[in-house]
């Protein structure tokens, strides 16, 4: 079993590689946009560490922000399951002003339903991210964000948003 494990965590971290090098690299247009893909939204605050007003996180951007302090974290259940597509972003973190953060999902990494966090890449839009290369026997899905605040100021989040599969089912 641990074997598993530690294979499954290589091919993890060279298929992260290789997503980095691919998003990076790509000829400009060439990722497929949002349009017409339905949007949802962080509908519950999990846990929060250091997070000034947590609900203002839920539902559409609005103007009214959690302040994520230096240092915090705050985790979010969101409406629908997101799940991997082929498009520039799976999801988006609508944010007020600039700021440094990390951002994970809670994925279900076997088919008996072990799960961990997997940082999520940066997307081809500002806010924007984007799962990885499968690698595993389940579909790459996730209904739990975590943002962690990197930098030496807060963090003001509006919204957190998953973006749908579209008409075509991607």
């Amino acid at each position: 079993m641990k074997r598993t494990a530690f294979l499954s965590a290589v091919g993890l971290c060279l298929a992260c590689a290789a997503g980095v090098l691919a998003l990076s690299s790509g000829p400009q247009g060439s990722e497929r946009s949002q349009e017409r893909r339905p949007e949802f939204y962080a509908e519950q605050v999990l846990d929060q560490i250091n997070v000034a007003d947590p609900g203002n996180v839920l539902g559409e951007p609005d103007g009214g922000c959690a302040e994520i302090k230096p240092g915090g974290r705050m985790t979010v259940l969101m409406d629908s399951r997101i799940f991997y597509s082929d498009a520039s972003d799976d999801g988006a973190v609508v944010l007020k002003g600039d700021g440094k953060y990390g951002l994970a999902g809670l994925f279900r990494m076997t088919e008996e339903g072990e799960s961990a966090w997997l940082p999520l890449l940066p997307g081809g839009t500002p806010g924007g991210f984007k799962f990885g290369p499968s690698m595993f026997p389940v579909a790459q899905s996730t209904d739990t964000i975590r943002i962690v605040n990197d930098d030496t100021r807060s963090v003001y989040v509006d919204a957190v948003i998953g973006y749908g599969k579209d008409a075509r089912g991607q």
